[in-house]
């Protein structure tokens, strides 16, 4: 199975090429579907200075671009953020590691909430998910998904089959921050309206600086 690339990213040179395992992928993720809930809250992300304006925060341009844990290049835009700001941070540092920056270089780092009103959100976290998808995203935990290059990783595939089966959003674990957790929001599954960045603080010179 072919999957067409996004509009956007035409120009990359194949398009990708399903797991050889998404026929059982996909069957997981849509036994799973009836699990699926309204989520309301807040996530953080940590983010480049350069990508800090509400639009850029929230457009999941980068994944599409660039692909990421649960999205191929190409395939779909997701924003991603995590549940707690320690949890943001350490997803950022782990990535600019990743591409051999050290900590003081990948300074600064912009980190801001989004207040989110989703109404299929799928926990892949929680104790009684069907076993089956719980050890996918097990496997798919362990792999690099960035080697994957022109096919998707486990990872990919399940954030395929949920965003086929017209979820918006995913719960997952943090590979960064063991124990914590992400969301995966699929953006075009969301009203503009339904992602509110933090605006920033009215009045923010009042603030006393610390001694």
């Amino acid at each position: 199975m072919i999957f067409p690339l996004h509009p956007v990213e035409a120009d990359m040179p194949r398009p990708i090429t399903a797991h050889s395992e998404y026929a059982a992928i996909r069957r997981a993720v849509q036994s799973a579907h009836v699990l699926a809930a309204p989520w309301k809250g807040a996530f953080f992300r940590a983010v480049h200075p350069r990508f800090a304006s509400n639009a850029d925060i929230v457009s999941g341009v980068g994944s599409l671009n660039y692909g990421a844990r649960w999205n191929a290049p190409g395939s779909f835009a997701a924003v991603y953020g995590s549940l707690r700001v320690a949890t943001a941070l350490a997803e950022a540092l782990a990535a600019s590691r990743k591409a051999g920056i050290d900590d003081a270089d990948a300074m600064p780092v912009y980190v801001t909430s989004v207040r989110a009103k989703l109404a299929r959100v799928l926990d892949l976290t929680r104790p009684n998910m069907p076993a089956e998808l719980s050890a996918l995203v097990a496997r798919g935990m362990g792999e690099p998904w960035q080697e994957f290059t022109g096919k998707d990783s486990i990872c990919q595939a399940i954030g395929r089959a949920a965003y086929e089966a017209e979820l918006q959003g995913l719960i997952v674990p943090s590979l960064a921050a063991p124990g914590e957790t992400n969301i995966v929001v699929f953006r075009v599954r969301v009203s503009q309206a339904a992602l509110a960045p933090r605006m920033p603080i009215r009045g923010w010179r009042k603030v006393r600086r610390p001694a």
